[in-house]
């Protein structure tokens, strides 16, 4: 029995789901599926929470789109609509440690050009020279009828979660 795209999108938004504020969207042009949003601050005080010594956020913005096909133009659309919508996201300040944006993408198939382009992504900023923390952008694809993972080098955690989806499943 081969894997369907709305199956694993709803098995990957229940995984999500255990740490994640999870949204699912309406399908739309760019078929934006879910976002998964994940927050985290660690901080350390003596005595008293006001007599703090520092303090990190951290975050991640996950967007996971459900495509047929992807190909280089749909993968320039899935990094151009995760990019702008997690920019949005991210409000830098001195306790901002670093925010990830992550495109996931459910697909059947994948053209070699896009696997390519996907492959050597990178998109990353500092905020006022890292003082105010710093994104990076970590993209990941499965294409289901093949069962192949693809990511870039900063989406290799994305890429083994979806091994470990993948496995589950």
């Amino acid at each position: 029995m081969r894997l369907t795209r709305e199956t694993a999108l709803k098995k990957m938004l229940l995984s999500y789901g255990e740490n994640y504020d999870v949204t699912p969207m309406e399908h739309g042009e760019h078929e934006l599926a879910a976002t998964c949003f994940f927050h985290s601050r660690s901080e350390k005080y003596v005595l008293t929470k006001k007599a703090q010594l520092w303090s990190a956020e951290n975050h991640e913005y996950a967007y996971v789109f459900s495509l047929p096909h992807l190909d280089l133009a749909a993968l320039q659309s899935v990094k151009e609509l995760s990019c702008r919508l997690g920019m949005a996201e991210i409000h830098p300040n001195s306790e901002h440690m670093c925010s990830y944006i992550s495109a996931i993408i459910l697909c059947d198939t994948i053209d070699k050009e896009a696997e390519k382009s996907l492959k050597s992504c990178r998109i990353r900023k500092n905020f006022k020279l890292s003082l105010h923390g710093w994104m990076e952008f970590h993209i990941a694809a499965i294409a289901l009828e093949k069962g192949g993972i693809l990511s870039n080098r900063d989406g290799r955690r994305s890429a083994e979660l979806l091994r470990q989806f993948q496995n589950e499943v």
